[in-house]
């Protein structure tokens, strides 16, 4: 995988996946909104927050009149993202945002954002793309509509060789029908490019990016409001700061329970091992050398060296080799002293 971060966070052996609160336009334009949409996300535990850039004149032809009404009632400034920047370098968490127009990518970079977003209806906006790499942060694509040929005809530009990116699965509906997520792609992404691979998640509630990261996401990007009541275009999509913080503490230990691919031994087993297995353990009267069967043996609780995979009274009778008749004389000894 490359050698990717966002801010101090490191893709390489991570301790703890990535998770992205979006506030998008949920500031309504208002910056106090807005910076205290960021400490509400710190607060929740999320590692960074983004929002969305652009000159509304700039993104919407002037036919789009009621979507030109919706973004100039929530675009802020470049100095209103100025101010958001270094709030959230005081809180301490990353400072992140999708340039909408193009001329928000030389601004951002101004602005020392910690990665630049590029929105699923932009995968193809290959202009846009390549002028986020000339500043050689790292970026964070989402693939909401795009199949998989478009995909890989993206990851296959010069510009994106060996460069630094988060690839997102996305589904691009507000929210997605279950049936329609296929969590699955996670994983096929994750096979097919060297890259981190994570989930711009549009579903309610945190089922889904719990089971993104149970299929190896390492990066979950939620929509985020302080209070899903307000007026504005996502906020009824949204997950508010409990449920924020419910989201990162199930991706944590979700990731945290992953574990590896083969199971060692786990030294907690061991001792739960040696009471929970079982052993031979014979009815009185029986002697060395008689045959046994389900009659006149029995396989309890705990171990006694006799192992119940090799004999199985079940076939019939059984007859002890001198090695076994030796280990139960040993361990009924034991358990004669130890009485």
């Amino acid at each position: 995988m490359r050698n990717v971060t966002i801010g101090a966070h490191s893709f390489l052996n991570p301790k703890e996946p990535y998770i992205l609160a979006e506030i998008g336009l949920n500031h309504n334009g208002n910056l106090d909104l807005a910076l205290r949409s960021i400490d509400a996300a710190k607060e929740a535990g999320a590692q960074g927050v983004k929002f969305q850039s652009y000159f509304a004149e700039e993104f919407l032809h002037s036919s789009q009149e009621a979507a030109l009404e919706v973004f100039r009632k929530c675009e802020l400034s470049p100095d209103e993202f100025g101010k958001l920047g270094d709030h959230c370098r005081q809180v301490g968490i990353d400072f992140i945002s999708t340039p909408l127009s193009f001329s928000y990518v030389s601004i951002l970079d101004q602005l020392g954002v910690d990665a630049i977003k590029i929105a699923s209806g932009d995968m193809n906006y290959f202009d846009m793309i390549e002028a986020a790499t000339a500043t050689k942060r790292t970026l964070i694509i989402s693939t909401g509509m795009g199949m998989l040929s478009e995909i890989d005809h993206l990851m296959s530009q010069n510009f994106l060789v060996d460069y630094p990116l988060v690839l997102l699965h996305c589904i691009s509906n507000y929210p997605p029908r279950l049936e329609d997520i296929h969590l699955r792609f996670v994983h096929t992404l994750s096979n097919l490019y060297p890259v981190p691979i994570g989930l711009s998640d549009h579903s309610v509630g945190n089922a889904v990016p719990l089971g993104a990261i149970a299929l190896g996401a390492l990066f979950i990007e939620k929509h985020f409001t302080l209070d899903c009541e307000l007026e504005g275009p996502d906020h009824k999509m949204s997950i508010m700061p409990d449920g924020l913080k419910e989201l990162v503490k199930g991706c944590q230990d979700v990731f945290h329970a992953l574990g590896e691919w083969k199971k060692p031994v786990i030294q907690d087993e061991v001792p739960v091992k040696n009471i929970a297995r079982r052993g031979l353990y014979l009815d009185e009267g029986v002697s060395p050398g008689d045959l046994l069967t389900n009659e006149n043996a029995r396989f309890l609780r705990p171990p006694n060296g006799i192992n119940p995979e090799e004999v199985r009274l079940l076939k019939g009778s059984w007859k002890l080799t001198q090695e076994q008749e030796a280990e139960l004389l040993r361990s009924h000894l034991e358990k004669s002293e130890n009485s």
